[in-house]
């Protein structure tokens, strides 16, 4: 085999954790494959040896998808950043960047990108076109192919959609090694039965298995009669791995208008986002954003001009026209008639930017997570959920998270509310806190799945466990599937990957 590797332990000892440090997992190799056939022939070398093989992109991720707990080799994607001259056939143009090359169709709004390179990347790329890759998941340094393969999402998806919407197209590399070229609307499957009869599969989804409505990156997605593809989007690597990708572009948003406005009560910002989402506020936004009066007062160091005595504030990102090529601010009224609406809401004060004091709200948006990490480096870490909920019963879902800290652990809340998605951060001070922490989020997490909902709205739950009501430790999945259906997705893991080599441990643990 002619695949790049090492054994090297200093370099080995990199890609055995994620962001969140939270789990540390061992292995013998990393292999850095440059193209999907090269991931074949590492596939089907460790098929032959038995040996697990863990996918690795930035590292990016909270729940410990890409660490190796079952050691093998680590398959990185960082040096698989060139599309082949073979893919770009007629259909693409090269584009080279830095290192790197994806393939564009301006025409068409398509690109076709390797997965080594980072969302920050493909950006830079394509701004010179006028084009965008529009999910706009939070960590711009997460590889394409890791966004992929967790249906990654983030604050625009309130407009766009997640990843998976985006995808036109894609190989896929299943761990017998053969490669999979998969195109929208040419493999279909057929109500819930998965059939690929040139690899010889045959399986099929039971009926117990949900069709989620909502803003989902828990478990194997279902929706009757879907792409083949759309399976392999957010499996979390336990079916295939992505090699060349492609993407849907648009032209890119010329001007944004970027606003927060303060309530004193939280409920009043319901009412706004109740509004601004049925329509009557008169703009449709990019995203919505939430953060709770505690969140406000984390920000307040960075941020001192947040007025004192708030509940509750929302970020809106709104694409507007000029009214002329010299004027950078949108018309007067679109103004006026927001503010009137959040106002008739209970808003009295707003903050507004455009061009480049944009970036300040950005600053704004991102203090909050650096605020919080600061603060838990001296005590016991966080703990925070991912959960969302189908609109009508989102404000029943709201006021359990609001009143989570009468477990006796201090919470911040925020997230993508315009998804009825809320991030609620746990920030235990001792083990002992964490207990009770632990015990509410099982709390929480059974509310929103009795509630229609889902445990993982978009980071995926990689080989996260909980401790069930029991006391018996299972896989986090588990809590919104049950049993069944948790056999539901080993069975159709095994259609595909008979040893069981690839990414285990991911869902199904």
């Amino acid at each position: 085999m002619n695949v790049e590797y090492s054994e090297n332990p200093e370099i080995v000892s990199k890609y055995l954790k994620d962001e969140s440090s939270a789990l540390l997992g061992y292995a013998e190799r990393v292999y850095f494959p440059k193209s999907s056939p090269e991931i074949s022939e590492v596939l089907k070398e460790a098929a032959n040896a038995g040996v697990k093989i863990t996918a690795s992109g930035a590292g990016s991720s909270v729940t410990g998808a890409r660490v190796p707990r079952c050691g093998g080799w680590v398959l990185s994607m960082e040096k698989f950043r060139r599309v082949s001259t073979d893919s770009l056939g007629g259909s693409y143009a090269e584009l080279k960047g830095r290192n790197a090359s994806i393939g564009i169709s301006t025409d068409a709004r398509r690109a076709l990108v390797p997965p080594g390179l980072s969302l920050l990347e493909i950006s830079e790329m394509l701004a010179p076109l006028g084009l965008v890759y529009p999910p706009d998941p939070t960590e711009s340094s997460a590889m394409l192919g890791g966004t992929a393969a967790t249906n990654a999402s983030g604050a625009r998806t309130y407009k766009y959609g997640p990843t998976r919407n985006w995808i036109a197209g894609a190989e896929i590399i299943i761990p017998g090694g053969e490669i999979l070229h998969l195109h929208r609307k040419r493999e279909c499957i057929n109500g819930r039965r998965i059939l690929v009869p040139e690899i010889g599969i045959d399986t099929e989804f039971p009926a117990s298995y949900p069709c989620l409505d909502i803003k989902n990156a828990a478990g194997l997605y279902l929706r009757e009669n879907m792409d083949l593809i759309d399976l392999f989007v957010g499996c979390e690597g336990i079916l295939g791995i992505f090699g060349e990708i492609e993407i849907k572009l648009l032209a890119a948003p010329k001007n944004i208008f970027t606003c927060v406005f303060f309530f004193q009560e939280a409920d009043a910002s319901l009412d706004f986002v109740d509004r601004l989402i049925d329509g009557t506020a008169g703009v449709q936004p990019l995203c919505i954003e939430f953060f709770d009066g505690k969140s406000l007062d984390f920000m307040r160091s960075a941020h001192p001009s947040i007025p004192s005595r708030q509940s509750a504030a929302l970020l809106l990102e709104i694409e507007y026209d000029r009214p002329s090529q010299h004027n950078p601010y949108p018309y007067p009224l679109e103004i006026e008639r927001l503010a009137k609406t959040a106002g008739m809401s209970g808003s009295s004060r707003n903050w507004a930017a455009v061009g480049r004091d944009v970036l300040k709200m950005k600053a704004f948006r991102h203090s909050l997570p650096e605020s919080v990490n600061s603060y838990v480096k001296t005590r016991a870490g966080k703990l925070g959920t991912d959960m969302a909920v189908p609109r009508k019963s989102f404000r029943q879902f709201f006021k359990a998270c609001s009143a989570a800290e009468d477990c006796g652990v201090k919470t911040v809340c925020f997230g993508h509310i315009g998804n009825s998605h809320l991030h609620l951060n746990f920030l235990p001070e001792n083990k002992e806190e964490l207990e009770k922490a632990k015990a509410k989020y099982l709390d929480l997490a059974e509310l929103a799945v009795s509630l229609g909902g889902t445990i993982s709205a978009e980071h995926g739950v990689g080989k996260k466990t909980v401790r069930s009501r029991s006391g018996e430790t299972i896989p986090y999945l588990e809590l919104m599937l049950g049993k069944e259906n948790m056999q539901a997705i080993r069975n159709i893991k095994s259609a595909f990957d008979p040893a069981c080599i690839l990414n285990p441990g991911n869902m199904i643990c």
